[in-house]
């Protein structure tokens, strides 16, 4: 099984690099505009923070939660359904189409599952660092600052690997083979 796993995870580097290059993309583009916000802020620009209600602030601050919570769910939930449909045969990647061969396995499937999940869950911790920079730089609250870049940092922290994705993998493929033992018993 191990010689499987690393055979599995050798076939999973063009993948893992090419999330590599769209997660740090991601994460660098908040960066950057951090940096402007930043320099924005310490200018003459913008006006000076008041003492009043940070709206913005506040609403990106009870959506950051929110969001990192939608970060875990909805990709776990298109998993599963996802999982049942190969085990039943009835999945169709978003990728099959004109310009691109079928998916020929689970595995193929998978990978290709792996890599749209991993975006979307960026995408939801990206959008929401950037409306707290917004907030930053329009009301120049500093907790709205923090939590765009620690939401640029999460993008980070969830750069892949060709193992812990081959783990991903075959845990989905046990689960898929697990529902297709079911349905077979099943009169």
């Amino acid at each position: 099984m191990h010689a499987t796993h690393d055979g599995l995870a050798e076939k999973l580097r063009p993948l893992v690099l090419t999330l590599r290059i769209i997660l740090g993309s991601l994460a660098a583009g908040v960066f950057l505009f951090a940096a402007v916000a930043l320099a924005l802020r310490a200018g003459d620009g913008m006006p000076a923070r008041g003492n009043g209600v940070d709206f913005l602030s506040m609403l990106a601050m009870v959506w950051t939660p929110l969001a990192v919570i939608l970060s875990r769910v909805v990709p776990m939930l298109i998993a599963g359904n996802a999982r049942a449909k190969i085990a039943a045969g009835t999945y169709s990647s978003a990728r099959d189409g004109a310009s691109s061969p079928s998916a020929s396995s689970d595995t193929d499937l998978l990978m290709g599952l792996y890599q749209s999940n991993t975006i979307i869950a960026a995408a939801f911790l990206e959008g929401t660092a950037f409306f707290n920079l917004v907030a930053y730089l329009l009301e120049g609250n500093p907790v709205s600052l923090g939590l765009g870049i620690g939401l640029a940092m999460a993008i980070l922290w969830m750069l892949p690997s060709a193992h812990r994705t081959a783990n991903w993998i075959e845990l989905q493929l046990r689960s898929i083979g697990e529902e297709r033992a079911l349905k077979q018993a099943r009169p």
